[in-house]
């Protein structure tokens, strides 16, 4: 079974050699994306180690924070890559299938794979483009879009100060103790109370949504 474009028959091996093509495309994106994110992370645990000798606790519980999202964020890019490769491979089945048959055959797995790619913002108009053209080839049903409130929650989520914490004291060695919240910071080699300006924050801050 053909597909229409445009007026014209599309031949459906053809279409999912696209959509391989296309997706392949996206998984290299994704790895410089990650590199990306991975370059400024290193930069912002750089700035951190400086912010935690200097003894300005705030600024350093800021750039932990920082530092956690980097991370979730390169794993999400890992996770969108797994689905990725999971569709692709379902695709070359779907190859054979149209060879034998000479028709696409609907896939529950590639509807889910689609659906997990869509939550990641990278991916989510390729994504949404593609699984148009799945439906209407017959191998996806219509996907329930739920990636706006998911993304909603996980920006909203509110970061643990034990992770804040473990964060600093992974890249300090444990030179540093910290409780967020209070307004002094353990040194280890010289136990002592440390205010923190509120305007070394406003600027620290500003400087991470520069980078």
């Amino acid at each position: 079974m053909s597909s229409i474009l445009f007026g014209k028959k599309v031949d459906p091996k053809e279409q999912v050699r696209g959509w391989q093509r296309e997706l392949r495309k996206q998984m290299r994106n994704l790895d410089r994306d990650s590199n990306k994110i991975l370059r400024e992370e290193k930069k912002i645990e750089r700035e951190l180690k400086k912010e935690v000798k200097n003894g300005n606790k705030k600024s350093a519980a800021i750039l932990a924070k920082s530092i956690i999202r980097s991370r979730k964020a390169r794993e999400q890019l890992l996770v969108t890559k797994t689905n990725i490769n999971s569709v692709n491979l379902n695709l070359k089945q779907q190859l054979a299938t149209i060879k034998v048959m000479g028709v696409m055959k609907q896939s529950a797995v590639i509807m889910k794979g689609m659906n997990a790619i869509m939550r990641t913002p990278q991916m989510m108009q390729i994504a949404q483009e593609m699984s148009k053209e799945m439906m209407k080839a017959g191998i996806i049903e219509e996907l329930v879009d739920d990636t706006m409130s998911m993304m909603q929650d996980s920006d909203e989520e509110e970061l643990a100060d034990e992770e804040i914490n473990s964060i600093i004291d992974e890249l300090t060695q444990g030179v540093i103790s910290a409780d967020v919240g209070k307004r002094k910071i353990n040194i280890t080699d010289d136990e002592k109370k440390i205010e923190v300006g509120s305007k070394k924050d406003d600027e620290m801050q500003a400087r991470l949504e520069n980078l």
